[in-house]
């Protein structure tokens, strides 16, 4: 899940910041809401994600012994996020699991978008939609907080 600034119901203050504000100071107030969100996702998705009974039955055995186990613990405990990165100008932060993950926890991508044998189970999703009204108020604190600043 990436997290980018996509806020619908903010118009308003958004275009008042976007009149006060340079690029820079654009970048950097948007990059603060960024990660704030991101830290909003991760307690979130932990909550959205399937657990198992017993890990330790997660993955699958190999021929000749062992298993393809997580040697960390239930994926919900290793919801990964990065740090704040820049694409077209525009901050974000990826929360989970990509189709291209090879970690350790690559397996919660069939989890989330299914396979032919498993039906999805859309914890990104609802992450998402859960996620939405407190990544709204942290943008609009966060503007505010640089307007207010201003006047």
């Amino acid at each position: 899940m990436e997290i980018s600034l996509e806020f619908g119901g903010l118009k308003k203050i958004a275009q008042a910041f976007d009149k006060l504000a340079n690029d820079v100071e654009r970048l950097e107030v948007d990059k603060k809401i960024v990660k704030q969100c991101g830290r909003v996702a991760k307690p979130a998705m932990q909550r959205e994600i399937p657990r198992s009974k017993d890990n330790s039955k997660s993955g699958r055995k190999l021929k000749g012994g062992g298993s393809s186990r997580p040697k960390h613990g239930h994926a919900a405990d290793n919801v990964p996020v990065s740090n704040v990165k820049t694409k077209n100008e525009s901050p974000y932060v990826d929360v989970g699991w990509k189709l291209s993950d090879n970690s350790e926890y690559f397996y919660m991508k069939f989890i989330n978008w299914g396979t032919a044998k498993i039906t999805p189970t859309p914890f990104i999703e609802r992450t998402i939609s859960k996620c939405d009204p407190e990544w709204e108020k942290i943008a609009e604190r966060e503007y505010q907080n640089f307007i207010s600043v201003l006047e």
